[in-house]
């Protein structure tokens, strides 16, 4: 058994991340949740995709990478709003 070392910095660095990464999955719940109040259903997905990318600061820096890298992303966050949105559709 490989046995890995950890030291207090590593792991405060390893809780911050996930607190960030938490807080934005908490984010993205409550931005896309409202989109569904609030939007036509056929508009959910680029709506939910543009109020993300302009309030998740995470997700500032994604304009300025290269377009391929752009698209990419996208595509990606694309499918990840479309989890969202099946999942707080059917929890209600």
């Amino acid at each position: 058994m490989i046995k890995t070392v950890v030291t207090g910095t590593q792991d405060q660095e390893a809780t911050q991340l996930l607190k960030m990464h938490r807080n934005q999955l908490e984010q993205w719940e409550k931005v896309i949740g409202e989109a569904i109040l609030r939007e036509r259903e056929s508009d959910l997905p680029t709506v939910c995709l543009a109020r993300l990318l302009q309030q998740d600061p995470l997700l500032k820096s994604l304009r300025f990478a290269s377009d391929a890298i752009q698209k990419r992303e996208r595509f990606f966050l694309a499918n990840s709003i479309r989890g969202f949105l099946g999942d707080l559709k059917q929890s209600g």
